[in-house]
């Protein structure tokens, strides 16, 4: 476990955008959530007696994962709709900054 604070779910929802329900928030804990390449992602929690925590750190986490396990989907479709790629084929930073963006903004909603 981290040294960051443990918080209830409840909380955890106050903290994500959109404000999830609490349900929303175990069920990223239990099953996960399946990325679009078919990864599954899940919350990292500790259960202490009866009840589910989980650390700010740890939702941080989990939205950087999901945009990670969903950015190579999203890097498919648009290079398909993409005008063909540079001469020598590599993407330049500030591409892939966007499409990191991109992903993650997907992530969130």
């Amino acid at each position: 476990m981290t040294n960051d604070r443990l918080i209830s779910l409840a909380e955890a929802a106050k903290l994500t955008p959109g404000r999830p329900h609490t349900a929303t928030l175990t069920r990223w804990c239990r099953p996960g959530i399946k990325a679009r390449t078919g990864e599954r992602v899940r919350l990292k929690h500790w259960r202490v007696g009866r009840k589910i925590f989980t650390t700010a750190e740890a939702l941080e986490e989990f939205f950087e994962r999901t945009a990670d396990a969903d950015l190579p989907h999203f890097e498919n479709r648009d290079a398909a709709q993409a005008p063909a790629p540079p001469s020598d084929g590599k993407r330049s930073d500030e591409e892939r900054a966007d499409a990191v963006a991109r992903a993650k903004a997907e992530a969130l909603k």
